[in-house]
């Protein structure tokens, strides 16, 4: 099976009418709020127990890891605090 050579400008094409569409469609009245709240809330609510399952095995890796580098310079009274400023670079999502 092959493809025209202008398949993938079609594809953006219908990608970028989407987004436009999508934009015109939000300012326009009625707005629905309560929609999007129960919409949020709903993403909300199920991926918070996933998220911390995930963050918790991170943080465990974090403190080891930083443990035993602050150990060789003796320093371990700074363990937690290194910790905790390294938590959030290690599980931000990668673009």
């Amino acid at each position: 099976m092959t493809l025209a050579p202008t398949a993938p400008l079609k594809q953006a094409g219908s990608l970028f009418a989407f987004a436009l569409d999508t934009g015109r469609a939000s300012l326009r009245r009625p707005f629905q709020v309560r929609e999007f709240l129960q919409q949020a809330w709903f993403v909300a609510s199920v991926t918070i127990v996933p998220t911390a399952l995930v963050a918790i095995p991170f943080g465990a890796v974090i403190a080891l890891q930083v443990g035993g580098l602050i150990k060789q310079f003796g320093a371990q009274a700074f363990v937690g605090s290194a910790a905790v400023l390294a938590r959030p670079r290690r599980s931000r999502p990668r673009c």
